[in-house]
């Protein structure tokens, strides 16, 4: 096909070598498989120069490499244009095995039909030379070498292979190679006609759904779809997922901007998300991936939990059901979703603990965060409330709609909190915020961070840190009332301090 095409512009005889000469029939736009017709090569053998550097610059068209006419023939002319008849040198490059400071060098003439015998020829590069050194040096090489594979006398050389780069190639990832086989880099994709289409954002968005989103927490869902909705596929959805362009994430960035730093993190991290999945399922390859910047959030203010004595006011307004509601959110350290699902079978009073196996997600019976059933224990003011409270259901705490008792939600919760709030004359909070004072009276009172984070049930001992929220004078004051204790004071309390083994996570 590359003969007809040069044939059809004008004789081999007076054309003048420039780069109309190649135009032919050429299409305005070409291909993998055409760039691999017009240079005489394998659609494999075109795709390694690609990703080596050594062809134009690509772009990308319905998610397909593609090349400019115009660009092929102007790099036709300055590469001493393209001949069948002098096939290129095909050079891999990997560690010495007697010197991993030097690079051994593989030069391979390709097979133009199946009976050609095999040209190959190694060579080790000079010492201090790095990936690229020796790459460099190489291609340097490769006529000499040319012609020494297919004997060839020097006045007999041709010009140099058309493989010569226009520019210095950057140096690829370094190949782990065994001793036994050497592995050469192969495309991810399948590479020619028969390539899978790549499907736009839209289109990959209901496979995703359907298979990752769907084993996701009811809450995790419903934040997908509201930011899939409102500014992902809007700016987005039309796109071949492997060739969203900075322009494009600019339109998504527009779209997010009167967000709060925290709010646009939220919709980057889940496009991310999208993407590595699509990676992870061969959708597309990692290098597909653009790279997606997260804004810095303004550093959030240290919120004021609650004191001991502050405790004890809202404790003493409350009732048995509130007074029960208030220690499961500061004595057991549940969230909110967690006590409106704590059900009396989770319960056992005689042995002072509580299993956490329940949680409303989104309003929706789930399993609570992390999906494993963790043990908490109950201190025996906790017990003495939970004894107080009549089993109306089976959730443990229940309010009354109309004429039947239901469990709470994360709104009623709330909405009884504050009311005895209001009642003992306290600064009104969110439920969360209980959590946080119950860890922090508890690390005030000595509690180490191993059995924090087991009572927390937080996978990393680092979420639990910052649960904590210690007044910083009054830590400092403490921590150099250490100094006044004798040595052997110091020493004696840490042999009884127990060894605790960090939980796995």
């Amino acid at each position: 096909m590359a003969a007809r095409w040069r044939g059809q512009s004008g004789s081999e005889g007076g054309g003048g070598g420039g780069a109309d000469d190649h135009g032919g029939d050429l299409p305005r736009i070409l291909y993998v498989h055409d760039l691999a017709e017009l240079l005489g090569r394998s659609e494999k053998a075109v795709r390694h120069a690609m990703h080596r550097g050594l062809l134009p610059e690509p772009m990308k068209l319905a998610g397909r490499l593609a090349w400019r006419r115009a660009d092929v023939l102007s790099w036709v002319a300055e590469t001493h244009g393209v001949s069948r008849s002098e096939p290129s040198v095909n050079i891999t490059i990997h560690p010495y095995d007697h010197d991993p400071s030097r690079f051994r060098v593989t030069y391979e003439i390709p097979k133009q039909t199946p009976g050609d015998p095999r040209r190959r020829l190694r060579k080790v590069a000079p010492a201090g030379l790095d990936h690229a050194g020796a790459l460099a040096w190489a291609r340097r090489q490769s006529r000499e070498i040319w012609a020494e594979l297919m004997g060839i006398h020097q006045e007999e050389r041709p010009p140099e292979p058309y493989f010569t780069p226009l520019r210095q190639p950057r140096a690829p990832k370094p190949v782990r190679v065994s001793a036994a086989r050497e592995r050469s880099p192969e495309p991810k994709r399948k590479p020619g006609r028969d390539e899978p289409k790549i499907p736009t954002l839209a289109v990959f968005w209901d496979r995703f759904e359907t298979s990752y989103l769907a084993r996701q927490k009811p809450a995790t869902r419903r934040h997908y779809l509201s930011v899939w909705s409102l500014y992902i596929r809007p700016t987005l959805g039309s796109i071949p997922i492997d060739s969203i362009t900075r322009p494009d994430l600019s339109r998504l960035r527009a779209a997010i901007e009167k967000l709060k730093p925290s709010g646009r993190n939220q919709v980057i991290s889940k496009l991310r998300t999208i993407l590595r999945i699509a990676a992870d399922w061969d959708v597309i390859i990692d290098e597909d991936i653009p790279r997606l910047r997260m804004d810095r959030e303004e550093r959030k203010k240290e919120p004021e939990v609650y004191t001991e004595a502050e405790l004890g006011r809202l404790c003493a307004a409350a009732g048995p059901e509130d007074r029960a509601l208030v220690l499961l959110l500061v004595h057991g350290c549940l969230r909110v979703s967690e006590v409106a699902a704590l059900r009396w079978s989770d319960l056992d009073l005689q042995a002072g603990l509580m299993t956490i196996r329940h949680n409303f997600s989104a309003g929706i019976a789930a399993t609570p965060k992390g999906g494993v059933a963790k043990p908490v224990g109950l201190t025996p003011e906790l017990v003495e409330a939970l004894r107080e409270v009549p089993r109306r259901i089976e959730q443990v705490l229940a309010r009354r709609r109309g004429d039947a008792w239901q469990h709470h939600t994360a709104h009623s919760i709330a909405y009884a909190l504050h009311q005895l709030q209001d009642a003992a004359g306290l600064r009104r909070t969110g439920p969360h915020l209980m959590r946080h004072t119950g860890l922090t009276m508890l690390a005030r009172r000595g509690c180490d961070p191993w059995r924090l984070q087991a009572h927390a049930r937080h996978a990393r001992i680092a979420t639990t840190q910052r649960y904590v929220h210690l007044a910083g004078e009054t830590a400092a004051i403490e921590a150099a009332a250490f100094w006044r204790a004798t040595p052997e004071t110091a020493g004696s309390r840490a042999q009884t301090r127990p060894k605790l083994v960090p939980p796995h996570e």
